[in-house]
């Protein structure tokens, strides 16, 4: 864990993390699940450079590429454990925006 905050993460290691959200995008899109894209929206951050927008576009090139593809929302990582009072609200969010 140390290493992905104080070093980039390797090509392999991007490569391994793209192929297995590529996968999960692709099954939710095959079996009508929906998805939420819970990324960094900030440059500073990210161990890779994103920046302003970079969520937008993440949910605009994969339904571009899973034109199925139910997306029920997109939010920026906290980058923190969450509290015990935070994980009920986020919890009722995620299940409002599922529609659950």
């Amino acid at each position: 864990m140390a290493k992905g905050l104080l070093f980039p993460p390797s090509k392999q290691q991007m490569r391994n993390q793209f192929i297995m959200e590529n996968k999960i995008v692709r099954e939710c899109d095959i079996f009508g699940r929906s998805v939420i894209f819970w990324n960094t929206n900030t440059a500073d951050l990210a161990p890779v450079p994103k920046g302003p927008g970079y969520l937008a576009k993440l949910t605009a090139n994969m339904t571009a590429r899973f034109p199925g593809l139910r997306v029920a929302g997109a939010r920026p990582s906290l980058f923190r454990t969450t509290t015990d009072d935070e994980q009920p609200a986020i919890a009722a969010e995620i299940r409002a925006e599922l529609g659950v």
